[in-house]
């Protein structure tokens, strides 16, 4: 499936846990969160997993990359789609994102909003520091992701 002499194997049973969850669950908002704390190794990941789920799987994928500046998720996802639906959507860059707390709590009250506009699966790749920050500041909005880790690369 996601066989690549570039991911380790433990990268590997997490690309294709996620790819799976893609793929078993389409037309409608699926919150993933993927967990990464390198960010190398996230960049890597998310670019194998779009190249994988449009290659091989032929989803339509999209990917937006947060600004610091951004203050809605809600509004910065409606502007990444610009009016057409893909399979799925990734999302990168919460971590540099200045006014976090503002961007989780502002998404927590929008929940029911999410579900409405945007009916596919979203990845949303994050640092352990933003999932700790979105469970206490977005705890009903947490409850809707999945979550899938990828681990730090092991020091040989």
């Amino acid at each position: 499936m996601l066989h690549s002499p570039s991911l380790a194997t433990e990268h590997e049973a997490a690309m294709e846990e996620l790819a799976w969850s893609l793929s078993s669950c389409q037309a409608e908002f699926k919150p993933i969160f993927a967990r990464c704390n390198c960010l190398k190794l996230r960049d890597r990941m998310a670019k194998a997993l779009q190249q994988y789920l449009q290659t091989e799987e032929g989803l339509s994928v999209q990917t937006l990359v947060l600004p610091p500046k951004t203050q809605s998720l809600h509004t910065a996802m409606l502007q990444a789609v610009d009016g057409s639906t893909p399979q799925a959507l990734i999302v990168l860059g919460l971590e540099v994102v200045e006014t976090l707390d503002t961007l989780l709590a502002n998404a927590n009250s929008r929940r029911p909003q999410f579900r409405r506009d945007f009916p596919f699966n979203t990845i949303i790749w994050v640092t352990d520091a933003v999932l700790a920050k979105w469970i206490r500041l977005a705890p009903d909005f947490e409850s809707w992701f999945t979550s899938v880790e990828f681990p730090e690369p092991s020091a040989a």
